[in-house]
């Protein structure tokens, strides 16, 4: 019973990454809880040894605990934070144990962790109810768009007519409440719908399914008009195909270079998007802000070089940093670099941390897609998470992706499988089990 219970969370969980804050952090946390609670009482039936949910290296256990202990130093040592301000910053880091329980339950369930047969893979539920959701809303996003119907949500903002003349365009941005946060989610989504359809050892009717998925939900990111997002999925589908065979990464790349020019030719909202990358047009100051929000935060973290001033807050700052750096009010905000935004909110100590946090899920990933067989269920997860991590990077230069916590929420949950798939293989190997093929 308590099982089923287990299972339900999940898949709500699954749902809510496609739809809903609320219930991301409702039913993620919620669903950890209970998965802790489980693996206590009855850690003796474990299928396999994750009795500490110990699905990660005494290092990056380690780490974890570091990170924590320098956020609550930065947190308490924070000028003017409220209390409950600096109460939150430690509490941001709960992603740990929802990574560590969803690890830990995709591993001991087989319906979710995905089991390869002789021949075929069998992708897990989970992302066949993710690449459903996501496939839905773009659909929305598109509706959007097109006409800027919000139905029961707010109408999406638009962007100024001025940038595309005669032309009114709308950003899409799903069920969220946020363009951004739209964007970095489905791009991720769309990298493992990708690696699935090039690398995974699948028959020929679901591997046209995850085609038609993967163009779709990169349709659904072009009506983004998020311009971090484009750049970043550009590269990482280049990179995911490279990977996959090189010639295929010369193909795509050359493919997008066509599509881009194409679209530029056709469509006057997006060739004066790109333009904006490089120039904005008179009345657009997204990227002007940036190189400000930029200068500030550097100069945060010159002020508060050991702790930061405080993980995540940077914005409480902002304003009063304004009137210091630049010597007038301006935007008031994240860093929009993932980087600077820990630079700042850490300092040195927290940055370094950091880097090495995520420098070791990215290798982690590496070695899993480099020793797990060609076409099987683990090989192309690690693919898909790859691209994934690339694309959130990328992202993340101009965009504060890793404090977003909708982003990390579909971060964690691929580091969660890519956790459970190496474990399932060192288990496999330490019994001597045959690999799958």
């Amino acid at each position: 019973m308590f099982k089923r219970i287990l299972s339900v969370f999940f898949i709500l969980y699954c749902v809510s990454l496609a739809t809903t804050m609320a219930g991301m952090e409702a039913f993620g946390y919620g669903f950890a809880a209970f998965v802790i609670i489980y693996w206590v009482f009855r850690r003796q039936k474990s299928p396999v040894p994750v009795r500490r949910l110990d699905v990660g290296h005494a290092k990056i256990e380690w780490s974890f605990l570091l990170m924590l202990a320098i956020v609550a130093v930065g947190a308490f040592t924070s000028p003017h934070l409220p209390l409950k301000y600096r109460i939150d910053v430690v509490g941001q880091q709960r992603w740990i144990p929802l990574l560590y329980a969803l690890a830990a339950w995709v591993v001991a369930n087989p319906n979710f962790s995905a089991g390869d047969s002789e021949n075929d893979v069998a992708l897990p539920n989970a992302f066949w109810i993710l690449f459903i959701c996501y496939s839905v809303a773009v659909l929305f996003g598109i509706a959007q768009s097109l006409f800027n119907i919000g139905f029961f949500f707010r109408p999406a903002y638009d962007i100024p007519p001025d940038v595309y003349g005669h032309l009114t365009v709308w950003r899409a941005r799903g069920f969220f409440s946020n363009t951004m946060s739209f964007s970095y989610c489905l791009g991720q989504i769309a990298c493992y719908a990708y690696a699935f359809y090039l690398a995974a050892n699948l028959p020929n009717k679901k591997r046209r399914w995850l085609l038609a998925i993967f163009i779709w939900l990169t349709l659904g990111l072009v009506f983004t008009f998020t311009r971090g997002a484009w750049l970043g999925a550009m590269f990482a589908f280049v990179f995911v195909a490279f990977l996959h065979r090189k010639k295929l990464g010369i193909k795509v790349a050359a493919g997008i270079v066509a599509l881009i020019v194409a679209l530029s030719i056709f469509s006057s909202g997006i060739r004066m998007r790109l333009k904006s990358i490089i120039h904005e047009p008179q009345g657009q100051v997204s990227v002007a802000q940036r190189f400000q929000v930029w200068h500030v935060n550097l100069r945060m973290f010159e002020d508060h070089p050991w702790f930061g001033v405080g993980y995540g807050y940077n914005y409480y700052y902002t304003p009063e940093y304004n009137l210091k750096v630049l010597g007038h009010p301006a935007f008031a905000g994240n860093a929009h670099n993932n980087f600077l935004e820990v630079l700042a909110g850490c300092g040195m100590f927290g940055s370094l941390l950091w880097l090495w946090i995520c420098g070791y899920f990215f290798w982690r990933t590496w070695r899993l897609f480099v020793e797990s067989p060609p076409g099987s269920f683990a090989h192309s997860l690690a693919l898909g998470s790859l691209g994934a991590q690339i694309f959130f990077h990328f992202g993340g230069l101009t965009q504060a992706t890793f404090f977003d916590a909708k982003n990390m929420h579909v971060l964690i949950l691929g580091w969660a499988f890519v956790l459970a798939q190496d474990l399932l293989r060192k288990s496999r190997q330490s019994t001597g089990e045959a690999r799958p093929a």
